[in-house]
């Protein structure tokens, strides 16, 4: 397995991205995530780059889309895609990835995130195979995290901007729901 690397402008933290065969570029807007990505489009002359509109189609007949040991470059290929679908997406992208030479995902989806961090702990992914990349906007420099993944935690990096809003939006409707149910097993008691 190779490691490739590309080069960054100056208002990245570091100068430098390790690439690996599957590469995750996530984070909120204006990071530089679209940069990075131009970056590697101009870096890899043969890398086919395929935006949100065309993701779907070119995953949908990898064999027929892709040149095979390509760097392959998606962009949101979550966009105007059922949840359901951008699991079934993610599981595409391992396909892809074991086909091309690199390809690199930038989502802003926690259905792809997740489902690639699940195939990780089943060990359909390794760590040689797949890194995940949080984009931080700080002052005026973008800061680029590893975000680790555990066999048995699953991903644990406490950054309040990657994708903790299902888990806290979850932990609202059960405590909503346990106080409604107090409330009523309350309001029989006193009949």
């Amino acid at each position: 397995m190779s490691t490739f690397k590309t080069q960054l402008p100056a208002y990245f933290e570091t100068q430098t991205l390790n690439l690996t065969p599957l590469t995750v570029l996530t984070g909120c807007n204006n990071t530089g995530k679209t940069t990075i990505l131009q970056q590697c489009r101009s870096q890899y002359s043969s890398a086919q780059y395929f935006k949100w509109n065309e993701c779907s189609i070119a995953l949908a007949d990898i064999e027929h889309n892709i040149m095979i040991n390509s760097v392959i470059i998606l962009e949101q290929p979550e966009c105007a895609l059922h949840p359901i679908l951008q699991l079934e997406i993610a599981d595409k992208i391992i396909e892809l990835m074991n086909r091309s030479q690199i390809t690199i995902v930038e989502t802003h989806s926690d259905h792809i995130i997740n489902r690639l961090t699940r195939r990780y702990i089943e060990g359909v992914i390794t760590d040689e195979d797949m890194t995940i990349y949080h984009l931080i906007k700080e002052n005026s420099k973008t800061k680029i995290d590893h975000v680790p993944i555990d066999k048995e935690k699953g991903i644990y990096y406490e950054k309040p901007s990657f994708f903790y809003q299902i888990i806290e939006e979850t932990e609202a409707i059960l405590n909503a729901g346990f106080n409604n149910c107090i409330n009523r097993c309350a309001e029989i008691e006193n009949k």
